[in-house]
């Protein structure tokens, strides 16, 4: 616990195994690696600083309550014993400007903001949390091995970049749906798929981007919403594409030099068609 003062960890490994508590005063964080067991509560003042490092959360059952946001370098969440969980406050926003790395455990409620690359683990346990892409740098989103493990909701909302898929994603799980609001989704010629329910959707909303080659296989059990403003761009290189059968607002074509786009039986609504 810290009320006031400053304390300033330089490089040294930090393992807390109680509580975390910021209510006061200037804590730095090391540059190397800050394990944390405990509770993490940061509520009543006080300034955390990443200091570039990484932080560790580690233990089981553990509650996560910030003033609103909280600014991390690297997070990850690496539980242990039985089931383990952490949930974020209601209303709270972790933000991990550097790599989030979801290993071992469940993250429940508020919202994992990612500015950097995500990494789902096969042994991740899924959880209700929201995955939000911001800011504006090329970002990678890589499920390997654990393709159908992240079970929330996920928006992009960037202000440039895109967030590129590492692998397949499935998202298997009631009423947790897809939104690109701003920046581009690459689905980078891996499969997705909503494999639960009509209470999911995959929206592009105005400034959104979805980005694809054309091959991937998109299964979802409602029509994809692509509102006005909204783009979708093909950019495949191989010799032929058929362009998936949607209500496209605006359609970009960007493939190879020899790329052959075919029509679907019928487009109708498009804003502008635009081939490069």
């Amino acid at each position: 616990t810290q009320t006031a003062g400053t304390f300033s960890a330089g490089s040294t490994t930090l393992t807390f195994t109680s509580p975390f508590t910021l209510s006061g005063g200037i804590f730095n964080s090391t540059t190397g690696t800050f394990t944390v067991g405990g509770t993490w509560t940061h509520t009543a003042g006080g300034t955390f600083n990443h200091n570039n490092g990484t932080v560790v959360f580690t233990g089981n059952y553990l509650t996560l309550d910030v003033m609103t946001t909280e600014t991390f370098n690297h997070l990850t969440f690496n539980g242990s014993g039985g089931s383990p969980y952490f949930d974020i406050a209601t209303g709270d926003t972790l933000l991990a400007l550097g790599t989030l790395s979801l290993t071992v455990g469940q993250v429940n409620i508020g919202t994992l903001e990612a500015r950097g690359n995500v990494t789902v683990a096969s042994t991740y346990g899924g959880g209700s949390a929201t995955l939000l892409f911001s800011g504006s740098a090329v970002q990678t989103f890589d499920l390997t091995g654990a393709t159908d493990k992240f079970m929330g909701p996920i928006t992009v909302n960037k202000s440039g970049g895109k967030v590129a898929l590492g692998s397949a994603l499935v998202m298997p799980t009631y009423n947790r749906s897809f939104t690109v609001s701003g920046g581009t989704l690459d689905l980078n010629g891996y499969n997705f798929s909503q494999s639960y329910d009509t209470s999911q959707f995959f929206t592009v909303n105005s400034g959104g981007n979805l980005q694809l080659q054309g091959g991937e296989t998109i299964s979802i059990p409602s029509a994809i919403v692509l509102n006005s403003g909204s783009t979708v761009t093909y950019d495949g290189t191989a010799p032929s594409y058929t362009l998936k059968n949607y209500a496209y607002k605006n359609l970009t074509m960007n493939g190879g030099a020899e790329s052959l786009f075919s029509l679907p039986a019928s487009i109708t609504g498009m804003t502008a068609v635009t081939i490069t």
